[in-house]
């Protein structure tokens, strides 16, 4: 029997805030673009401490501007 099933896009794990890390595992996109965006202010984040910390509905509408551009 053939498994039909079409693997979806993986889905953000529902947490707030991603570390960097996490954003690229969750995203898929790499690291140096991450950091690149956070540094041109595309990408919006919130240092705690020496942790980096990037809000979901921040990553969300950055991936979103970078599809309709």
């Amino acid at each position: 029997m053939q498994n039909t099933a079409t693997a979806a896009a993986p889905a953000l794990p529902v947490k707030i805030s991603y570390s960097v890390e996490e954003a690229v595992e969750a995203t898929g996109i790499g690291r140096s673009y991450i950091y690149l965006a956070l540094k041109h202010g595309e990408l919006a984040s919130l240092k705690l401490g020496k942790r980096r910390l990037i809000m979901r509905d921040d990553l969300l509408t950055w991936l979103a501007s970078k599809r309709a551009a």
